[in-house]
């Protein structure tokens, strides 16, 4: 060990020796190898970290690059709602949310706010127009719309010009008195097959759908699809009546809005 420590001390000193004698040199050779390779990366500019990522983006076109941002936000804020870093809920901000008891579901089980719930047990899409005093003082950045059970329960696909019409005379409505909120329709969340059988009327949901989207694409407001939410024959989201929703399945219809929301 001693021999070892003693080798190793002399080995030192002859490094200090040799620096100090050299130490010109060395820099020098650091400059040129500095100089060198800037000159390099000024004749390749593509090889320069972050150059050729810049260089492709420069060529999409901006719509795809808003896109892909909106993808990317929107795989960020799944991951930060899975981890438990974000709160689903909070990321709703200056909105309004119409609907039936469905709908209710967000105020009753304290997610959301009771006077940005403007809905009621029962309520069909018409009934728009009973909240619109009240969304006129308020004037929410986004407004969504959610009905649909009792809209087909009532039948209201076989009023004149169809179910489109119906909803389209309301909505616009709600577009006239706040002419810059974001408009977005969700589509109508299904019954249990059990619970159709007791009313076939709510088996109609894609042909009141198709209607949706269509007046949805004439005006431009976003429709929110919302048909993967609940796999076929999947019943664990509904309570016992076939219809209404258990409280978890709140979160998940929360999400699928927010990644919809400009």
């Amino acid at each position: 060990v001693i021999i070892y420590y003693h080798n190793k001390g002399k080995f030192m000193e002859k490094m200090k020796l040799f620096l100090l004698k050299n130490y010109k040199i060395l820099i020098v050779i650091l400059v040129v190898v500095i100089f060198g390779t800037s000159l390099y990366f000024l004749a390749h500019p593509k090889d320069l970290p972050g150059v050729s990522y810049i260089q492709k983006q420069e060529k999409k076109d901006p719509d795809e690059i808003s896109k892909d941002l909106a993808s990317l936000k929107k795989q960020e804020r799944q991951e930060g709602v899975a981890n438990g870093t974000i709160d689903i809920f909070g990321l709703f901000d200056d909105y309004v949310i119409f609907g039936d008891s469905r709908t209710m579901g967000f105020s009753m089980f304290g997610f959301l706010l009771d006077n940005r719930i403007y809905a009621s047990s029962g309520a069909n899409i018409q009934d728009i127009d009973g909240w619109l005093e009240a969304l006129r003082s308020l004037q929410p950045h986004n407004i969504y719309v959610a009905y649909g059970v009792n809209d087909m329960g009532l039948g209201l696909n076989n009023l004149p010009g169809g179910y489109g019409a119906v909803a389209e005379e309301h909505i616009l409505n709600i577009q006239n008195i706040c002419p810059n909120s974001n408009i977005y329709v969700n589509s109508i969340l299904p019954a249990t097959q059990e619970a159709i059988e007791k009313s076939p009327n709510w088996g109609q949901v894609d042909i009141y759908n198709e209607e949706l989207k269509k007046v949805c694409a004439d005006h431009g407001w976003t429709y929110i699809d919302n048909s993967n939410l609940i796999p076929f024959g999947d019943t664990s989201a509904y309570q016992l009546d076939g219809i209404h929703f258990k409280t978890d399945f709140y979160a998940k219809w929360a999400q699928n809005m927010i990644d919809a929301t400009k």
